[in-house]
């Protein structure tokens, strides 16, 4: 087996990187931790550099894009059936149960009943 540029053949080749393995393995946690505090650290730098006033305006305008875009969705709900084969979204609960009757009505139709 090769181990970078060392070749490791047998067992007792193996032993030290074994051995040395199971020495470093207690901190392996400590340098996940260290890598989870930079990047904590870094998040709060950058959160902190904006302002609270633009960071909260920032924060209603997603909330209003969102709005739109949920209203965006309802709308051709409230308008009326859509003409044939026309459909809103393959994740609108209305576009599953219109498929669902078309399957249903060619299933139907295929089978005589």
């Amino acid at each position: 087996m090769a181990l970078g540029p060392v070749k490791v053949a047998t067992p007792a080749a193996a032993l030290p990187y074994a051995i040395a393995a199971l020495v470093l393995l207690p901190a392996v946690p400590y340098l996940l931790a260290l890598i989870a505090g930079t990047q904590a650290a870094l998040a709060r730098a950058l959160l902190q550099r904006g302002s609270g006033e633009r960071l909260q305006a920032e924060l209603v305008e997603v909330a209003h894009s969102r709005a739109r875009l949920v209203d965006a969705f309802e709308a051709p709900s409230l308008v009326g059936p859509l003409p044939p084969g026309d459909r809103v979204c393959r994740w609108c609960p209305r576009w599953r149960w219109e498929t669902a009757g078309r399957a249903k009505a060619r299933s139907a139709a295929r089978h005589g009943g």
